[in-house]
């Protein structure tokens, strides 16, 4: 009991004379126990540390007040992030970056704390057979239900994709599941969405070529509604669509439709890459390569990359030419190489090889060509970055 004592002294935040005194004699009679309790165990640094609280009450104040477990507990992000991560080559900016992405992630969501409750699954029962003391209250709290039909139903959390009609959309998030009414659903999207005035609901309807169509009861979302369980299934379907030829426009919509729950699984998780490619090995193909760095940025990222590529051009090549030594002579080559070629493509791939010599890399790991199973012939596909 002396040693809670003296945590429950230390983490108070207001202290007498009387108190400080009571915690000098708690830790003289701890030292004294674990002495006689341990002959053979020499005492520890902490145990004199602990002696000296007291004095620094006094002088400092409240030690609570310095009390380093929230910086831990902050920290303990950043351990996570460059243990997963194989580049050092800027450590700061990958922890910032990495953390502005986490803070994003979660200023985006609708709620930026836990509801009270979550459930992930729905169970119906009759009041009769839960408790007592349960059904009582149920009872006093729908007077006017039948009791036969009356049911405890709890919802699946769901996510619903608004467009709105300035051409943006948003992420609504129904932790209860759906309402059960089109007014409650108006309720919920003008409060997350920030909506004011008059406006309508309207829904996508596959029966009509996927036209907007008013909505007008719930009942025409029942199915539309994507849960956890929902994409996780679609997960796991991508993982044999990714296999299939001309499968492309089926993998391009289901990638789509798990975005939301593939970011909440970077963020939550914080996966390592293997692992990550083998769960989502459809996201390592070029054209969901840029398909998902448009939905986080909404930057198109091959095109943008060319645009700066061109804009830097004839910087970098001012900056091979100064260069000297055996990496120099290499660069002259890439040079030449560019002057005596007009293919636009040719000339992206000398200056990204040129930036790989420059920085004592390797081009030939940064840029490879593939051949495409079931090609008849054995050309290879255009060069892509690995």
């Amino acid at each position: 009991m002396d040693l809670k004592d003296i945590t429950e002294l230390v983490v108070a935040p207001v202290h007498s004379d009387d108190s400080l005194a009571f915690l000098e004699g708690k830790i003289i009679e701890h030292r004294q126990r674990y002495v006689e309790l341990f002959p053979d165990t020499r005492l520890r640094p902490k145990h004199h540390y602990l002696e000296h609280y007291p004095q620094m009450i006094r002088l400092f104040g409240p030690v609570v007040s310095q009390w380093t477990m929230r910086f831990e507990a902050k920290h303990r992000f950043f351990k996570q992030v460059i243990r997963h991560t194989s580049c050092f080559k800027n450590v700061p900016l990958s922890l910032a970056s990495k953390h502005q992405m986490m803070i994003a992630y979660h200023l985006s969501s609708p709620f930026l704390s836990k509801p009270d409750l979550e459930v992930s699954a729905v169970s119906t029962l009759p009041v009769d057979l839960l408790k007592k003391e349960i059904a009582q209250a149920i009872r006093h709290k729908f007077p006017d239900t039948n009791e036969s039909k009356t049911a405890v139903k709890m919802g699946t959390p769901v996510i619903l994709k608004i467009h709105l009609t300035d051409g943006t959309s948003q992420r609504l998030t129904l932790p209860h599941g759906l309402p059960a009414s089109v007014d409650e659903l108006m309720e919920n999207v003008e409060k997350q969405c920030g909506l004011q005035g008059n406006f309508r609901l309207q829904f996508m309807d596959s029966l009509f070529g996927n036209e907007f169509l008013n909505l007008t009861s719930m009942s025409e979302v029942q199915d539309r509604a994507e849960t956890e369980k929902s994409l996780e299934a679609m997960q796991k379907a991508l993982l044999l669509d990714v296999k299939k030829r001309d499968n492309r426009e089926v993998v391009k919509h289901k990638m789509e439709k798990t975005f939301a729950h593939r970011r909440h699984e970077v963020v939550r998780d914080a996966p390592m890459v293997q692992d990550f490619m083998a769960r989502w090995p459809a996201l390592f193909h070029v054209s969901e390569i840029n398909a998902e760095f448009k939905r986080i940025t909404t930057v198109p990222l091959q095109s943008k990359f060319l645009s700066q590529l061109d804009l830097y051009s004839d910087n970098l090549v001012k900056l091979f030419k100064k260069k000297g030594g055996q990496l120099g002579e290499r660069l002259k080559t890439i040079i030449a190489q560019m002057a005596d070629c007009d293919d636009v493509d040719a000339g992206w791939e000398c200056i990204i090889k040129g930036v790989c010599i420059y920085m004592e890399e390797d081009p030939e790991n940064l840029v490879k060509q593939y051949v495409l199973p079931g090609r008849k012939d054995s050309s290879c596909v255009p060069v892509c970055l690995s």
